[in-house]
Protein backbone atom coordinates (compact mmCIF):
# COMPACT_ATOMS: atom_id res chain seq x y z
CA UNK A 1 0.00 0.00 0.00
CA UNK A 2 2.91 2.36 0.75
CA UNK A 3 4.62 1.74 -2.76
CA UNK A 4 1.10 2.97 -4.33
CA UNK A 5 0.89 5.88 -2.11
CA UNK A 6 3.87 7.03 -3.21
CA UNK A 7 3.55 5.97 -7.04
CA UNK A 8 0.47 8.27 -6.70
CA UNK A 9 2.18 11.19 -5.13
CA UNK A 10 4.33 10.88 -7.56
CA UNK A 11 2.55 11.74 -10.39
CA UNK A 12 0.27 14.18 -9.08
CA UNK A 13 3.17 16.05 -8.46
CA UNK A 14 4.47 15.76 -12.35
CA UNK A 15 1.09 16.52 -13.29
CA UNK A 16 0.98 19.83 -10.99
CA UNK A 17 4.09 20.76 -12.40
CA UNK A 18 3.03 20.69 -15.80
CA UNK A 19 -0.19 22.82 -15.05
CA UNK A 20 1.94 25.24 -13.08
CA UNK A 21 4.35 25.24 -16.43
CA UNK A 22 1.02 26.36 -18.35
CA UNK A 23 0.30 28.72 -16.18
CA UNK A 24 3.42 30.53 -16.05
CA UNK A 25 4.21 30.22 -19.65
CA UNK A 26 0.51 31.55 -20.53
CA UNK A 27 0.64 34.48 -17.67
CA UNK A 28 4.09 35.28 -19.13
CA UNK A 29 2.17 35.95 -22.59
CA UNK A 30 -0.57 37.76 -21.29
CA UNK A 31 1.58 40.01 -19.15
CA UNK A 32 -0.43 38.76 -15.83
CA UNK A 33 2.56 39.12 -13.52
CA UNK A 34 1.29 38.40 -10.70
CA UNK A 35 0.12 35.33 -10.92
CA UNK A 36 3.36 33.73 -11.20
CA UNK A 37 4.57 34.28 -7.54
CA UNK A 38 0.81 33.36 -6.51
CA UNK A 39 1.43 30.07 -8.54
CA UNK A 40 4.65 29.35 -6.96
CA UNK A 41 3.99 29.82 -3.43
CA UNK A 42 0.62 27.65 -3.28
CA UNK A 43 3.50 25.21 -5.48
CA UNK A 44 5.61 25.81 -2.27
CA UNK A 45 2.86 25.09 0.44
CA UNK A 46 1.51 21.95 -1.41
CA UNK A 47 5.25 20.51 -1.76
CA UNK A 48 5.59 21.52 1.97
CA UNK A 49 2.20 20.03 3.46
CA UNK A 50 3.59 16.70 1.78
CA UNK A 51 6.74 16.69 3.33
CA UNK A 52 5.20 17.50 6.47
CA UNK A 53 2.57 14.91 6.45
CA UNK A 54 3.49 12.50 3.82
CA UNK A 55 5.82 10.34 6.31
CA UNK A 56 2.05 10.18 8.59
CA UNK A 57 0.23 8.78 5.79
CA UNK A 58 3.31 6.41 4.75
CA UNK A 59 3.04 4.96 8.13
Amino acid sequence: MNSVIAIVGIVGLLIAAGFLIELIVDAGRHRQWIDIPLALAVVAVAIWVLIEYGDRLLR
